[in-house]
C-alpha cells in the first residue's frame, strides 16, 4: 500500500486498527495467454476486541478515498502495476503494465508449458512473504492467523487446440454458504475446500475447476452475510476458502438459483461476472462463437459459454436459471441462446472424438429428496444431449451426490460442497437413479481418449489419497467407485 493509504488508515476513529490482506488470482487461461488479477480485503477488529471482520464496501472510502471495490474486474487500481511471467528456467516470457486496472492479459505464451508469475504495484511485490488466514473461534467470529505459507504463483497453459491430451479437473456445486456459517455448512465448505487445495498442489494436479452454481448464498443474518452484490460478501464464500486454488488454476462458473433472483430478491450476476471476469474471458480475446449473447456489466442475459481443453474435452456452460425480463421462462429457451446451443451440439461442427460435457446448476434428472426431475430441461435440452453425442452431464442444486443414467447418458449431481441435505431420495425410478450419497464432496474427473473417470471425493486419507463418498447403489448395497464411462 502507498504512503497516502497508510496515513489514512492510521487516522480511523470508527474502524480502529485495520489490516489489508493481498490476493492474487489466475482469472483466465488459454493455450497461449493468461489473465492475472490482484486485489485484497481489509479487516478491522470487532468493537469488543474479539475477532476480526471484513470491512464493508461502504466503509472503504474511510480507508482509501474514492474506492468502492477491492477485488475483481471493476475494482479501482491500487497503483502502477507490472506483471511478469517467467519460464521454468527463469527466462522472461511476457510482461504487461497497467495503471488503469487490477488485471492484465499476458499473451504469446507456449501451449502446455509451466510458468510462474510476479506482480508488483508501485514497485512493491504484491505477494507477501506470509499470508494471514481466517480461522473460526466461535459460530460467528474468527481470527487472522499466519497461514504458514504464501502464494505459489505458478500455472500451466492449456494444451494446443488440436492436442489429444488427457484432462484432470474438479466440479462441485452449492458451495457458497461461507466458511463462517454456523449451521455446519461452513465446516463442510472448509473441509471440501481443503480437499480441493490438496488436489491442486499434488503431482499430477488439476487443470481447472468448474462450479455447478450457487456460488454465493444471500442472507441477512451474519452467519452468511450480505447480499452477494459486494466484494466483502464474497470473502468467506469464495476468496478465502479457495485463495491458494484460484492463484494456480482457472475457475469456470455457472449460475445457480441463489446467484440469481430465482430464489432471492438479490440478483448477484453482476458480481459473479466481476469476480470471475466473465466479460473479459468470454466476450473478448477469445475464439469465435465461444459464448452466447454479449452482455456488459450486470450480465443479465444469461451465462452460456464453451470451454475447450485440447482436442479431447469440451465443456459447455448452460444457464438453467429463470429468465428474468425475457419472454422465455428459462434462459435456455431464449431464441438467441437456442441458436448458440444448436451450434454447440452440431455433430458436424468439430471432431466428435472429444468428450462434450454440458454443466449447469439445475439437473434434468433428480431423485430428491427436495428437487425432482426438471421437465423444462427434459423437453428442451435432453434431446440436444442425445443428438449431440453427450455421455455426461454435470449439475448441482440438490445437496447430495447422485448418479443417474437415462438413454445411455450419465447425469451427475454434485450439490454438497457446502450445503448438505441428509434425506433419502424419493423419485428413484423417474430419475433413473443408480447411486447416491448424502456427504459433502467434490467430483474429481479424469478424461482420456477412451474413457471418463468420475470420483466423488469426500476427504483425503493420511497419505493424501482421495477417499470417495460411501455411495449407496439402488437395490444392491454399496456402489462401485469411481464411475467409469466409455465410448
Amino acid at each position: 500500500m502507498n504512503d497516502e493509504q497508510e496515513n489514512a488508515r492510521a487516522a480511523l476513529p470508527s474502524l480502529g486498527e485495520v489490516h489489508f490482506e493481498p490476493f492474487v488470482q489466475l482469472a483466465g487461461l488459454d493455450d497461449d495467454q493468461v489473465l492475472i488479477a490482484w486485489g485484497g480485503f481489509w479487516f478491522c477488529p470487532f468493537q469488543d476486541g474479539r475477532g476480526w471482520r471484513t470491512v464493508d464496501d461502504e466503509e472503504l472510502p474511510e480507508i482509501d478515498p474514492g474506492r468502492t471495490e477491492t477485488i475483481g474486474a471493476r475494482s479501482e487500481p491500487y497503483g502502477e502495476a507490472r506483471v511478469q511471467v517467467f519460464t521454468g528456467d527463469g527466462r522472461l516470457a511476457g510482461e504487461a503494465r497497467t495503471k488503469e486496472a487490477n488485471h492484465v492479459w499476458i499473451t504469446g505464451l507456449d501451449a502446455a508449458t509451466d510458468y510462474r508469475y510476479e506482480v508488483t504495484v508501485d514497485g512493491r511485490p504484491w505477494v507477501p512473504e506470509t499470508c494471514l488466514r481466517w480461522h473460526a473461534i466461535d459460530d460467528e467470529r474468527g481470527e487472522l492467523r499466519p497461514a504458514g505459507r504464501t502464494y505459489d504463483c505458478r500455472f500451466r497453459t492449456f494444451p494446443a487446440p488440436g492436442a489429444a491430451t488427457t484432462a484432470r479437473f474438479v466440479a462441485f456445486g452449492d458451495y457458497g454458504i461461507g466458511i463462517q456459517a454456523s449451521d455446519g455448512a461452513g465446516r463442510h465448505q472448509r473441509h471440501v475446500a481443503a480437499v480441493l487445495e490438496h488436489l491442486v498442489e499434488q503431482d499430477p494436479g488439476i487443470d481447472f475447476v468448474v462450479t455447478l452454481g450457487d456460488n454465493i448464498y444471500h442472507a441477512e443474518d451474519t452467519s452468511v452475510g450480505g447480499s452477494g452484490r459486494e466484494d466483502d460478501d464474497w470473502y468467506f464464500s469464495y476468496y478465502e476458502p479457495y485463495r491458494f486454488v484460484i492463484s494456480r488454476v482457472p475457475v469456470y462458473p455457472s449460475v445457480g438459483n441463489h446467484d440469481a433472483s430465482d430464489t432471492e430478491h438479490s440478483d448477484d450476476r453482476g458480481q459473479l461476472a466481476d469476480n470471475h471476469f466473465t466479460d473479459l474471458r468470454f466476450h473478448s480475446s477469445v475464439e469465435e462463437d465461444r459464448e452466447s449473447v454479449e452482455t456488459e456489466g450486470e450480465g443479465s442475459a444469461g451465462l452460456f459459454y464453451r470451454l475447450s481443453f485440447g482436442r479431447l474435452v469440451e465443456l459447455l456452460c448452460i444457464d438453467t436459471s429463470e429468465a428474468a425480463g425475457f419472454d422465455a421462462e428459462r434462459y435456455f429457451d431464449d431464441p438467441e441462446h437456442q441458436a448458440f446451443l444448436d451450434r454447440a451440439f452440431d455433430r458436424s461442427r468439430t471432431d466428435r472424438s472429444h468428450w462434450l460435457i454440458p454443466f449447469g446448476h439445475h439437473p434434468p434428472y433428480c431423485a430428491g429428496p427436495k428437487h425432482l426431475n426438471d421437465e423444462a430441461q427434459i423437453r428442451s435440452l435432453v434431446p440436444r444431449y442425445r443428438d449431440g453425442g453427450v455421455h455426461l452431464v454435470l449439475a448441482g442444486h440438490e445437496h447430495n451426490f447422485q448418479h443417474a443414467v437415462n438413454d445411455g447418458i450419465h447425469y451427475l449431481v454434485s450439490g454438497a460442497a457446502g450445503k448438505l441435505r441428509p434425506g433419502e431420495p424419493e423419485g428413484i425410478d423417474a430419475a433413473g437413479l443408480r447411486s447416491w450419497a448424502a456427504e459433502p464432496h467434490l467430483l474429481l474427473i479424469e478424461a482420456d481418449s477412451d474413457r471418463l473417470s468420475i470420483l466423488p471425493v469426500a476427504r483425503l486419507d493420511s497419505s493424501g489419497r482421495p477417499v470417495p463418498v460411501e455411495a449407496r447403489a439402488v437395490g444392491s448395497g454399496t456402489a462401485d467407485l469411481p464411475i467409469i464411462i466409455t465410448r
